[in-house]
């Protein structure tokens, strides 16, 4: 992924981030632990934060939920950018619409509204999936 960024954007690489799922980030753990050095036994016996070449490595549990199908199945998903390079925004009016059920001694509440998501710059963030069915790769 770091190498297939555009180096213009990679200035200040501490500013950047890995975003992976709990599966990656256990065996990035996993594979610094095989290292008979202080740190592979640091990042196995303490919650330290992870980094790879000085960019941060996040886990988001929203990832998980992500999982791509490739080739082989299906996989898990990576993700190497800048954070605010993500832009979100709400279009239109926001609605609230109120449901009472007294005898239930319920009320509801329907919110409606139009939300989207985005990059500011779609070539300063890549996308990885990590093919489960092929290691190697």
């Amino acid at each position: 992924m770091l190498a297939g960024m555009p180096k213009e954007y990679l200035n200040d690489p501490g500013s950047w981030k890995y975003w992976v799922d709990w599966d990656v980030q256990n065996a990035y753990r996993d594979l610094l632990k095989t290292r008979g050095t202080a740190l592979g036994d640091s990042v196995y016996t303490t919650n330290n934060k992870l980094a790879y070449k000085g960019i941060p490595i996040e886990r988001v549990p929203m990832i998980e939920r992500a999982k791509a199908e490739g080739v082989g199945g299906p996989g898990d998903v990576a993700m190497l950018g800048y954070p605010n390079n993500h832009v979100w925004g709400v279009f239109h009016k926001v609605t609230i619409e109120r449901e009472r059920e007294a005898k239930k001694r319920r009320t509801d509440f329907i919110l409606t509204l139009e939300v989207d998501a985005g990059y500011e710059d779609e070539n300063a963030v890549i996308v990885a999936y990590i093919d489960k069915s092929n290691p190697a790769s």
